[in-house]
């Protein structure tokens, strides 16, 4: 008896039925979902709309220079003593505003007082030799004239007087040098300023001449600014300059130009008298600055910040067409020389005919197809 073998392809079928079915579903079913979702593809690229403005070349450029300062005394001393001795009295505070003849400091005069005493003493016992050497010689002229005595007589006592009167000279002479020390003991304002500094306390024994106080006079301030020297070399002595003190200006005029340079700066200092100081509150130690401009011979063009974006090597780079309307952009490397708040001074290959791109570089890129519109020239 023989067996019949079972065919396996309807078996096979059957699997592929169910594979292929379920992926053809998912396919519809996606395909589906994405019906009227997807946007036909674009039959005209769009073209960007830019702003445009002439470049205009120049032969130079003005650069602005801010300088700054500070205010100063025009006179500013240091007094003191011209005796030693010990400071018994301070009578003023730093800060103080004193006049002509105000007493300012004193010194210990108890020795000074003490020897004027002994002068007095002293004067007083030369004048009363004197007054006995002027009454002998009186009679003695008289004995002389009588002849009851000897000329020799008289001329001892004569020269007796005038040894007596020499004594009282001297003594008067030694007295009123006491006196000057006596006086000099108290430090008085020789004119009108202000207390700066006051390094000395009460009960410190000074020498002569050691700074006592340190002051400055009201009636004039200057301002000192640190330049370089091609810009300190264009400021003519005697020629006022406006100077800018907190948003204020100020005219300042030119006293002189240092001829020695800073060694932590390298600037030579402008020394400027300042006019109307007081009205607008103007104190040593203010910073005071003054904007000065300077003719840079550099063919170049003015450009807004805007117009540039970020090079390479330090360079920067700006979009420019040749004309209104549709163009195609070129891009030109450029190197700014001098930058202001909003606009900066360029040099590169521009040409006459160039029209920049004012704004919006970032989102362009060379030959690319824009709609140029006219913007006012550049300065």
């Amino acid at each position: 008896m023989h067996n019949t073998p079972v065919s396996r392809r309807p078996k096979s079928l059957g699997l592929a039925i169910l594979i292929i079915v379920p992926f053809v579903a998912v396919v519809l079913l996606m395909r589906a979902a994405g019906s009227g979702q997807v946007p036909p593809a674009p039959t005209q690229a769009k073209i960007h709309p830019v702003t445009i403005a002439q470049v205009i070349l120049q032969p130079s450029y003005v650069q602005q220079h801010l300088a700054y300062g500070r205010v100063e005394a025009s006179v500013r001393s240091q007094i003191g003593f011209e005796l030693s001795g010990k400071v018994v009295q301070i009578l003023v505070e730093e800060g103080q505003q004193v006049n002509q003849g105000t007493p300012l400091a004193k010194l210990d005069t108890l020795r000074l007082e003490s020897s004027m005493r002994e002068l007095d003493a002293s004067l007083s016992q030369a004048e009363a030799d004197l007054r006995l050497a002027n009454q002998s010689l009186k009679r003695i002229k008289e004995l002389v004239a009588k002849k009851l005595d000897s000329k020799q007589r008289l001329d001892d006592i004569t020269e007796a007087a005038a040894s007596a009167q020499s004594k009282v000279t001297q003594a008067q002479a030694r007295k009123a040098t006491l006196q000057v020390e006596l006086d000099k003991s108290v430090l008085y304002a020789d004119q009108e300023y202000v207390i700066v500094e006051q390094p000395i306390d009460v009960g410190t024994v000074v020498s002569a001449g050691q700074p006592i106080f340190t002051v400055r006079n009201l009636r004039g301030l200057q301002a000192r600014i640190g330049m370089a020297q091609k810009l300190a070399d264009n400021f003519i002595q005697g020629q006022s300059y406006p100077l800018v003190y907190e948003g204020q200006t100020l005219q300042g005029k030119v006293v002189s130009v240092s001829q020695q340079r800073a060694l932590a700066t390298r600037t030579l200092d402008v020394l400027f008298s300042l006019e109307h100081q007081r009205s607008l509150g103007v104190v040593p130690g203010d910073l005071i600055g003054i904007q000065h401009q300077e003719r840079i011979d550099q063919a170049g063009a003015w450009v807004p910040r805007s117009a540039l974006t970020s090079g390479i090597r330090g360079l920067w780079t700006l979009f420019v067409v040749k004309g209104s309307g549709q163009q195609v952009l070129s891009s030109k490397s450029v190197e700014v020389l001098y930058a202001e708040s909003d606009r900066v001074f360029i040099r590169g290959a521009l040409n006459a005919d160039d029209w920049l791109v004012v704004d919006g570089g970032h989102r362009l890129v060379p030959s690319q197809l824009v709609d140029a519109k006219v913007s006012e020239d550049l300065d």
